[in-house]
């Protein structure tokens, strides 16, 4: 995972290159293969460089072309072959040219219209040095972080938000109204680029943020809804095309001058990004020197897939890395994981030393695929809502009676309620539905610590989703709400830090633009045909998944293992949540409710849903992540005033 670090003085004063030269140290753990610097005057860039793809290798950036632009591009393009073939550049490119160069081409040839040619995964920075404009952009799904801020006097770019933090012009402050609307949940989709601090700003995904001396302004350059409706007259060519998109998915992202990891569980939806990726390989479709199997293996009642990577191993005749998996809360040690994500949540076993991660980057793997988001873009209920708004009972019917048998799902008659909630629920106007959630917000008694001011912030300021003009049904913009709230957006990039901590960049198939662009333009119902999930994934697999794995009817759940995780560490993380927390001192939780509140979560933890040990890690994760970026700047008696 490369990285992009600018500094623009837009009061003409000359860029400090020492300064430039610490702002970019604190991304070094992106740069393995090198750091270069580019300075002219007010203006310096710097880019870590970590070299992925066969044809970035042994190449520095930033690209400069002399006298007309500086590029700096962190990640892949998937549509190489279209734009070599639409740049007329001559002998200056080719096949082996480097992704950075080509956006430098196109720059050239596009202007401001660039970032609209791209598909794939990255962040890109482009200064023109005759118009003393700056563009920066993010791919359409947000895999690569970017953010800014600015005063009038300097402009600060970085992959991170650390090096921001640390440019001396920028307060340092946490973003109250965001963080009460994130851990009270009620985020949508992110219209501002709001971060979890003050001032800092971040590129969206599939957005364009032109910066000039005097003004900054934003477009979208790209969202779903503009593809054309597709239309098959039987499931089986639906299958077909299917099939094809997450295959050109998977292959993406195997182009890699190191071997590829996949994270596999043995789940049905990481199982088939292996099965798919070894598929290609051997048939000679994917750039990869080697695929590689990793696995975290549980031992447990609810979630030992053991017997599935047995299956894949016997029909692959390969190995699988298998790792022992140890669910804990390193209390002792999270402020480092704290400062590694920038971000409060703590929802999960955090453990700074990231044994999986290690354990991948170790086979020589500089990229980890896996199933993520699969369940996001092929298990979605949305179109349901549909059948009851055009009376399909009998269709209707079919799927909720098929659900319950897949997955430990409810009754039908469950299945049902739930599905008339979701219609009512489609019908209600924004505006009172955010009445609804606030008054539910009050309502739930393990949130209830936080103080009035700060439930009074997330009503304030919840996002409403907002959907292109072209989603028109519930079955597109159900699973359009999966993948544009900002709630997802931030697991991108708590992932991507993570892995870059270790070396690594981590990919999504399932969250290829086109295959999900794919999945809103088919008709709903077609991805879980008969009320089967992910039926139409399982029927692709046919013959590349062990049969095992396709026919799967059930998923394994660790919520039992993270709540015994988080019932033998209460007492160490109660322990933070002392008479000098932050977070009280801040006016975020109210001291009295939390000391009423302390003791009835101990007892609550095990409950079986994991809903307190949530709540309750994200008020612990808001502590330490206090603690991590203002333990030791704070100015207590002005930090109440914001």
């Amino acid at each position: 995972m490369s990285a992009i670090c600018g500094i623009w003085n837009l009061d003409g004063a000359p860029v400090d290159r020492s300064l430039l030269a610490t702002l970019s140290g604190l991304l070094a753990h992106r740069g393995a293969d090198g750091e270069a610097r580019w300075v002219d005057g007010e203006i310096g860039f710097a880019f870590q460089n970590l070299w992925i793809t066969p044809e970035s290798a042994g190449t520095l950036q930033p690209v400069v072309r002399a006298g007309e632009s500086v590029v700096m591009f962190d990640g892949r393009l998937d549509n190489r072959d279209d734009l070599l073939r639409h740049l007329d550049a001559g002998p200056s490119l080719s096949g082996d040219s480097p992704d950075a160069l080509l956006v430098s081409e196109l720059y050239r040839k596009y202007g401001d219209r660039l970032a609209d040619q791209l598909n794939g995964d990255f962040a890109v920075s482009v200064y023109d040095i005759r118009e003393r404009r700056l563009l920066l952009a993010r791919d359409a799904m947000g895999t690569r972080p970017l953010y800014f801020a600015h005063t009038p006097r300097t402009f600060i770019v970085a992959s991170e938000v650390k090096p921001i933090l640390a440019h001396p012009s920028i307060a340092c402050r946490p973003n109250a109204d965001m963080l009460a609307v994130a851990l009270l949940g009620s985020m949508g989709q992110d219209r501002e680029g709001w971060t979890f601090f003050e001032g800092v700003s971040s590129v969206l995904p599939g957005q364009l943020v032109t910066v000039t001396s005097e003004r900054i302004a934003k477009r979208i350059y790209w969202d779903f809804g503009n593809a054309p409706a597709i239309r098959f007259k039987t499931f089986e060519r639906y299958t077909e095309a299917f099939r094809e998109t997450f295959e050109r998915a998977v292959a993406r992202r195997l182009r890699s001058h190191f071997p590829v990891a996949v994270s596999i569980s043995g789940g049905v939806d990481s199982s088939s990004v292996y099965c798919t990726a070894e598929t290609l390989r051997r048939r000679g479709a994917a750039v990869t020197p080697a695929v590689v199997g990793v696995s975290m293996e549980v031992d447990a009642r609810l979630s030992d897939e053991r017997v599935y990577l047995d299956a894949i191993e016997r029909q692959y005749q390969t190995t699988i890395r298998r790792l022992p998996s140890a669910v804990r809360y390193a209390t002792g040690s999270l402020t480092q994981a704290f400062r590694d994500t920038e971000t409060p949540y703590f929802r999960g076993p955090v453990d700074p030393d990231y044994p999986f991660h290690r354990a991948v980057r170790e086979t020589g793997a500089r990229v980890q695929l896996s199933g993520l988001f699969g369940d996001q873009v092929l298990s979605d209920t949305g179109y349901l809502i549909d059948f009851a708004r055009g009376l399909k009972w009998f269709a209707l019917w079919e799927h909720l009676s098929e659900q319950t048998k897949w997955n430990a799902a409810p009754s039908t008659y469950e299945n049902a309620k739930d599905c008339f909630r979701d219609v009512a629920r489609y019908h209600v106007p924004d505006p009172l539905w955010r009445v609804v959630r606030g008054l539910r917000r009050r309502l739930v008694s393990y949130r209830g610590w936080y103080t009035e001011d700060f439930l009074r912030r997330a009503n304030r300021a919840e996002t409403i989703q907002q959907f292109h003009p072209a989603l028109t049904n519930a079955h597109q913009r159900s699973l359009y709400r999966f993948v544009r709230p900002m709630y997802y957006v931030q697991g991108l990039e708590i992932a991507n830090k993570i892995a870059a901590v270790n070396g690594l960049e981590c990919a999504y198939p399932f969250f290829d633009r086109d295959l999900v662009s794919f999945l809103v333009s088919i008709p709903g119902g077609i991805a879980c045909k008969g009320g089967v999930p992910k039926a139409i994934l399982r029927s692709a697999m046919q013959g590349v998944l062990p049969a095992s794995i396709a026919g799967r009817r059930w998923k394994a759940q660790n919520t039992e293992e993270l709540s015994a995780a988080m019932d033998r560490e209460f007492e160490s993380l109660a322990g933070h949540l002392d008479r000098g927390a932050m977070s009280i001192a801040l006016g975020y939780v109210d001291e009295a409710q939390l000391r009423k509140r302390l003791p009835v979560l101990k007892g609550a933890i095990v409950d079986g849903t994991g809903a307190v040990t949530q709540q309750f890690g994200d008020l612990f994760g808001l502590e330490i992540w206090l603690r991590s970026f203002f333990g030791n700047r704070m100015d207590w008696e002005q930090a109440k005033k914001w």
